[in-house]
């Protein structure tokens, strides 16, 4: 593992991808983790290997399965994009929640985006709700802007521009201008 990191990264020696990935591969078969993911990589963007979307999926589903919630993550955009693997909605969102369930942020606003849009789930605005919570609390201006949303137009919640307003800014404050503008509209109104 260690070498194929030194390959991958020139580390006092000359960088070389193909030594890179022989290495991360030989540490992947043993079942270490890192490699596993770093080998997902190169495949996916065909460094030291050819570019192969399949053994990219391969080798993030294994890294995944051994609880690595970024790559549990991975292989749930895979399965929504149908990256390397047959589109799978309902795959997808198992693997969100066990990515969401590890705190991973962007799991946790996909999540949320799959329960309010009814993909791979039934259409459910109290999990969105609850998952673009757990995303805006952690800082995600796109989960905060969302919040913002049900809460303008009462889904899930009672309808309330005044808590509306305060997601709009705190998703205004974290770089959205989606956020922003909301704000501005709601503080317009009066609120």
């Amino acid at each position: 593992m260690i070498l194929g990191t030194i390959y991958f990264f020139g580390k006092g020696i000359e960088q070389d991808y193909d030594q890179a990935a022989r290495w991360y591969e030989k540490a992947a078969e043993q079942g270490y983790l890192d490699a596993q993911y770093n080998l997902a990589i190169m495949y996916d963007n065909g460094f030291g290997v050819g570019k192969a979307p399949e053994k990219a999926f391969q080798w993030y589903r294994k890294a995944a399965e051994q609880g690595d919630n970024q790559a549990q993550y991975t292989v749930a955009t895979r399965y929504m994009h149908g990256l390397g693997v047959q589109k799978d909605f309902k795959q997808a969102v198992q693997w969100l929640r066990r990515a969401a369930d590890q705190e991973n942020i962007k799991a946790q606003l996909d999540l949320g985006v799959a329960y309010h849009n009814g993909f791979g789930v039934r259409q459910d605005d109290k999990q969105a709700l609850y998952w673009y919570r757990k995303a805006a609390e952690q800082g995600s201006s796109e989960a905060q802007y969302n919040l913002g949303v049900m809460y303008h137009y009462g889904q899930g919640v009672h309808q309330n521009q005044s808590v509306a307003k305060e997601w709009f800014g705190k998703a205004c404050h974290n770089g959205s201008q989606q956020g922003c503008d909301a704000y501005q509209k709601l503080d317009q109104t009066g609120y």
